[in-house]
């Protein structure tokens, strides 16, 4: 079973609680207005990885805490990534999923699939991005309206109170940059004398 990446960083500190691997899955249909993440809007493949192969370097990734699912929107892949879920609980590290869909409509989904993947799912972070209700003020979310919904013991709310939003910037060996996080990207192009910073597909 394959996934369509859009990009993995397999060491990252801005994605959610301690060190995460992360995975960019590949299309959404939401198309907020105002998202920094555009290019994974498309359906068309990028990177299709077959689920053995993810949880192989997810297992052999040393010093991470959990593994975060981003996007694009991971329940539009929910079938493989409910299946990849399930084999990263099984080795003790969390998951934390974000979705730009609302919760409490999915939680109403008779899709097996999807519940599989919200019952191995430690922390959902839900909610559009919202361009007129932009707030960085909390941690990994850029509007007021987006929430956090822990689905285990493994994360609380009391937790949260040390971290805040931050952007990792990697500059590619070809010079392309790749910035992930939260917050004020068109600031940060500035700051930076930057047009644009091209999120890009990179091979893995």
């Amino acid at each position: 079973m394959e996934l369509n990446v859009f990009k993995i960083i397999k060491n990252t500190k801005v994605e959610g609680f301690g060190n995460r691997f992360c995975i960019w899955v590949q299309g959404c249909s939401k198309h907020c207005k105002g998202c920094y993440a555009s290019e994974t809007w498309s359906f068309e493949p990028k990177q299709l990885i077959d689920i053995d192969i993810l949880f192989e370097m997810i297992k052999n990734e040393k010093n991470i805490d959990g593994v975060t699912f981003l996007g694009g929107e991971p329940f539009e892949q929910v079938k493989a990534l409910s299946v990849l879920a399930q084999k990263v609980q099984s080795i003790g590290l969390g998951i934390i999923t974000f979705t730009g869909q609302n919760y409490d409509d999915l939680k109403q989904s008779d899709d097996k699939n999807l519940q599989e993947l919200l019952k191995n799912t430690d922390l959902l972070i839900d909610g559009e991005f919202i361009e007129e209700k932009q707030d960085f003020s909390r941690a990994w979310v850029g509007s007021s309206n987006q929430r956090y919904i822990f689905l285990s013991g493994k994360y609380n709310e009391k937790m949260l109170s040390s971290y805040k939003n931050k952007i990792e910037v990697r500059i590619n060996k070809d010079g392309t940059i790749f910035a992930n996080g939260m917050g004020d990207f068109t600031e940060l192009e500035k700051k930076l004398g930057l047009q644009r910073i091209y999120r890009v597909h990179k091979d893995v």
